[in-house]
């Protein structure tokens, strides 16, 4: 067989022999995408007449091209869909695996292989480099490989594994390393993924949330905060500006990245879709329960609204060098994909409660462990972060949501059976949580209270600071007080330090003229009885 290829020097095509191919996979390993519910997914179309680094990205306009690096959402869905069960097609975990690990898109034909773009062997590493265009993700492939969704112009595939093994990336950051550190494992999010799909002994509704969720909100949660902040290091490094001087070098390029992967391809231009399956679908999944979307149950979560206008600050500070300016806008990100991990550790302490009232999804389940893996999987996104606030509100979390795995094997997490999950109750976690708010930066109006059908379940009522109100419409924009047995009692205002002081000073002088009184008085006693030893009296 014969491939064709550009040359080097003239950059016309030509044939040349195929070079040897790389092993076949064993069968085992090969993709299996069937028709129908791993039918390689749509992707989002571009818009006509417009270049590619000018089509918004769920309402932020980037100024480089990431439109191929949004299409990572592709790989998500195909893993959800993997994992899911719709009583039709059985879940497939290897499958699940294959994409995380190698990526999706579907295999390679050889139809693909046979008329993939690309250049020799070993220039390879020249595709999108010294007037080279891009390279097909098939060059010198089996049809036993993926095709990929989110290809580079080297013609590498971008994998969720690759973002969570990307830690020589991150060596230098700081949520990473608090991340690592709370681990005490450099490739915790691969870590937590592998767990779940190794442990052949777990309840399968578990696994497929522990793995899913673990892959969105650990492995590509992290990588969005990644990029911003190696945004900003580039941007202090003077890294501004492309050869024809306009911002498109590596900083407004890491920060526009950053923004893609946080929304995916699937949400639309605009970002009004339902499609997404990355950190801007989650803001709205829970912002609409949590009553804290911008009509309170329906529309953008207000996190994705506060997210999008501090992406689109961060970026235009960066094109201007404004690079100290922009780490507020990195903060501001920070604390909006916090905000929903938070809402759905609160929403799935409650589903995963035993002893609430809640009815389990799937029948038969009694002991809930689809939520609990759910309830794990958000809290798991957060611990690192509650940890640095309170360790001991971190370790109360663990304690009543943790499932006992490889990653938690430090974190001292009991073995507990299912049906003794939550064992401190759901209002005791919700209450504990609640006691960082401040610390996270939330307010107890940001978080909001978990709704159904229009009803607030017996201790999941919003929290309320000293501001009052509380929830998705209130006017509480204070964080809760610290957990107790009169939790909502308000705390005064009034600054107590200046009345003490006074209420001292002012016992003090009245002790004083006690003193001066009783000494007046025993003077003039003493002088009455002189006065009347002489005959007389004092008037």
């Amino acid at each position: 067989p014969t491939r064709r290829v550009r040359g080097d020097e003239s950059r016309r095509w030509r044939r040349v022999d195929r070079p040897g191919a790389r092993r076949e996979r064993s069968r085992g390993e090969v993709s299996r995408y069937r028709s129908g519910r791993l039918a390689t997914p749509r992707r989002a179309p571009a818009a006509p007449r417009r270049r590619r680094s000018e089509t918004p990205i769920a309402g932020y306009t980037p100024a480089t091209n990431v439109i191929p690096h949004s299409q990572i959402d592709l790989d998500q869905q195909e893993i959800n869909a993997a994992v899911k069960s719709d009583g039709v097609n059985p879940i497939d975990f290897t499958q699940a695996w294959f994409v995380y690990s190698e990526g999706g898109g579907g295999l390679c034909t050889q139809a693909d292989i046979d008329g993939a773009s690309c250049l020799p062997q070993a220039d390879m590493a020249k595709c999108s480099k010294d007037g080279n265009g891009p390279c097909s993700s098939c060059c010198y492939k089996t049809t036993s490989d993926p095709k990929g969704n989110s290809v580079k112009g080297s013609g590498s595939i971008r994998t969720l594994q690759g973002f969570a093994l990307a830690q020589n990336k991150m060596v230098a950051e700081t949520y990473y390393n608090l991340y690592a550190n709370y681990w005490k494992d450099p490739a915790y999010a691969d870590t937590f993924v592998k767990s779940a799909y190794e442990d052949a002994a777990m309840d399968e509704k578990m696994k497929s949330e522990l793995m899913k969720k673990g892959v969105a909100y650990q492995a590509n949660w992290m990588y969005v905060l990644h990029e911003f902040e190696d945004a900003i290091a580039d941007c202090l490094a003077g890294d501004i500006y492309a050869n024809d001087l306009t911002p498109s070098g590596a900083a407004p390029h890491a920060w526009d990245e950053g923004w893609a992967f946080y929304a995916g391809s699937l949400e639309g231009e605009d970002g009004t879709k339902s499609d997404g399956v990355l950190q801007y679908n989650l803001a709205n999944k829970r912002g609409g329960r949590m009553m804290t979307a911008v009509a309170g149950a329906s529309g953008t979560a207000t996190a994705n609204v506060r997210a999008l206008a501090a992406a689109k600050t961060g970026r235009d500070l960066i094109a201007k060098e404004q690079c100290e300016e922009a780490k507020a806008s990195m903060a501001s990100i920070k604390k909006e994909m916090v905000l929903p991990l938070i809402q759905g550790t609160i929403e799935y302490a409650y589903k995963a409660d035993p002893k609430s009232d809640y009815p389990c999804k799937y029948e038969g389940d009694d002991a809930c462990l689809k939520e609990w893996g759910e309830g794990w999987a958000f809290a798991a996104g957060a611990l690192p972060l509650i940890d640095k606030c309170d360790s001991k509100v971190a370790a109360m979390v663990v304690a009543n949501l943790g499932v006992t795995s490889p990653i938690t094997a430090g974190k001292e997490t009991p073995e507990t059976k299912a049906g003794e999950q939550v064992k401190d109750g759901y209002v005791k976690v919700k209450q504990q949580v609640e006691s960082v708010f401040g610390c996270l930066g939330l307010t107890c109006r940001e978080v909001g209270e978990w709704t159904s059908d229009g009803n607030v379940p017996a201790g999941m009522e919003a929290c309320t600071g000293s501001g009052g109100g509380g929830g998705g419409g209130g006017s509480d924009d204070t964080p809760p007080p610290p957990p107790g047995k009169n939790k909502k009692t308000k705390k005064t205002d009034i600054d107590e330090v200046p009345i003490i002081i006074v209420c001292v000073i002012a016992a003090v002088l009245l002790l004083l003229s006690c003193c001066m009184f009783m000494k007046w008085r025993q003077t003039e006693a003493r002088l009455n009885e002189l006065q009347v030893a002489k005959g007389g009296t004092m008037a």
